[in-house]
This record gives C-alpha cells, structure tokens and sequence, in this order.
C-alpha cells in the first residue's frame, strides 16, 4: 500500500527504534552524515547552522498518554511508512512531492516511533477521504524525557523549524517550484512549523500552501506580531484547529508560559487564519482517526 510512486523514494537509512529523546544532541552536518544520502539530508542544509539539544513530542503513545490526558494509540505504521530524523542521521522512505505532499511535525515528549505511528495515520485518513495519491511522511526531532525539558525543547524548536525550511527549500518543495505542500503539526510542533515558513520566506522569498495548527502550543502574541509577516508571504492559508477544553494546554501549558496558546482560542489577531473550535477533550485526539479533525484537513490538503 504505497501511498506514491515506490520507485520514487529516496535513499533511506534505517536505525533500531529506539526513543529519539536525548539532552545533548549534536548539529546533523556533512561530516556527520555516514550513511545518509546528501541528496536528501544535506541538499537543504549546506549553509545551515543548527545546533540542538533536547527537542520533544505529544504524539500517539507519546507523553500526554503518561499524562493520563490522552488515550490516543494509533496502529503502528507499516515499515514503508517514510520520515525524516535528522538527529538521528536517519531518513526512511521519503515520498515525492509530485501529488501533493504533507509533513507531519510532532509536539513535545515523545518517541520516533510515536511521531511515525501518527503521521501514518494522518496520511490514511486523508487516502481514506478521497485523495490516495497524496504522500505524507513525518518530521522527527530529539524528544525530551520529561517535563524538565520543556525550555530546552522550546529553544530547540527554533531550530528544527530553521533546518526544515532549508531542507525544504533545497528540495524544491515549494509553491514558487509548483508543489502543493503543507504542514500537519500538533502541540509544540506549531513552533517548528512557525520558524519553517519564516526561514523559507525570509532567506529565500518561498512558500508552502498551507499550514494546520492541531492543539498548537504558541502563545497567540507570538503568532499576532512575531510571524504575522512569515504567516502572510510564506504560507498560503493557515488553519487553527482549538479546543477551550484540551486538558494539557489548560493544566501544562498555561501554568509554564504564563500566556494563551493558539491550541486553546481563535485567533483575533492581525493575521488571516481559519479558526476552528474543535471540542476536543484530549491533546492527542487531534490526530485520531475517528474521532479527530483529519477528516476536514484532508480536503485542504487534498484539493490543494
């Protein structure tokens, strides 16, 4: 069940699935990169500089389920199912973009095989809509072990955001290269996404389509004044998927940042975004595929 054209994929490395958590994680370079094909790791990246530490995520069994706020499990993801880790100088299957492509980034305190679990169940509820030929892959960064990480994961967010819109531009992934790209991104993966399209339009003047915040862990003044300008010249449409009721953002969230985060009201601020009231009673059910939001995202990502 390929989800694109299986001759083309690029070259894939894979490692054991062991937790992609770690404190000290060093920058994914070319000398670094031993086995990973520099066509597809490095190609976006040669004048990158990204250092990282202790990145996380809320994603299928992740850590909202150790939170007893979450009971999402997604099947695990069949072995073709592609991702990109960086940080673990991994790469596995990565779909063209020929069909229209979405790129699933995950939030915070979690495990490779949690973010890839998920991300497969997004693309199959967006096949299962009506769009079979469009690829999707999840973005994985270093999770944290636990909630003494959160400040090291936030600044780490910058980062992969930073990497990932140099990578994407170095695919040509883009609206100006003629390709329907969007990010699917929950929870603290809001911010990577956020620093992406500000990457890729402000160092190179490019653009994805859309961008769907799922529960986003971003205070909403950031996004009002912070990226307002990226929002408007690097991304097409944004969508805000929100819940007054998501219990980590409410409990975690707000007790931490002192502030609201975008994952738990509209948007009013001096920026186009599609703001949706979801109900959700769980962080992770977002992403679920009865019972989350999937269903409507895949017709924007779909007829992209």
């Amino acid at each position: 069940m390929m989800q694109d054209d299986p001759a083309d994929v690029t070259d894939s490395t894979v490692l054991s699935d062991e937790s992609a958590n770690s404190d000290s994680i060093a920058e994914p370079s070319p000398s670094t990169g031993q086995s990973l094909s520099r066509r597809t790791l490095l190609k976006g990246t040669a004048s990158a500089a990204v250092g990282m530490t202790g990145l996380a995520t809320i994603s299928g069994t992740a850590a909202a389920g150790n939170w007893g706020e979450c009971h999402h499990n997604p099947p695990r993801a069949p072995s073709w199912f592609g991702y990109l880790s960086p940080w673990e100088q991994s790469e596995h299957n990565l779909p063209n973009a020929n069909n229209g492509l979405s790129i699933y980034i995950h939030g915070f305190l979690g495990t490779r095989q949690g973010a890839v679990d998920t991300g497969h169940e997004v693309w199959r509820k967006i096949r299962d809509e009506g769009y079979p030929h469009h690829a999707c892959f999840s973005f994985v960064w270093p999770a944290g072990n636990g909630f003494t990480d959160w400040g090291s994961a936030k600044d780490n967010s910058y980062m992969a955001g930073r990497w990932l819109g140099d990578f994407i531009n170095g695919r040509g992934w883009t609206d100006e290269d003629g390709k329907n790209i969007n990010i699917i991104c929950h929870s603290l993966g809001a911010r990577v996404a956020l620093e992406c399209i500000k990457t890729l339009h402000e160092k190179y003047q490019k653009s994805i389509d859309t961008i769907h915040f799922l529960g986003g862990a971003v205070d909403v003044g950031e996004v009002s004044f912070e990226y307002n300008t990226a929002l408007e010249h690097g991304c097409g449409w944004t969508h805000n998927w929100y819940s007054e009721s998501d219990p980590v953002l409410r409990k975690y969230y707000v007790t931490w940042e002192r502030t609201q985060p975008i994952g738990l009201r509209a948007h009013t601020g001096n920026i186009e975004m599609t703001s949706y009231p979801t109900g959700m009673k769980q962080h992770c059910q977002y992403m679920d595929y009865e019972y989350g939001v999937i269903n409507d995202v895949a017709r924007v990502v779909g007829n992209g």
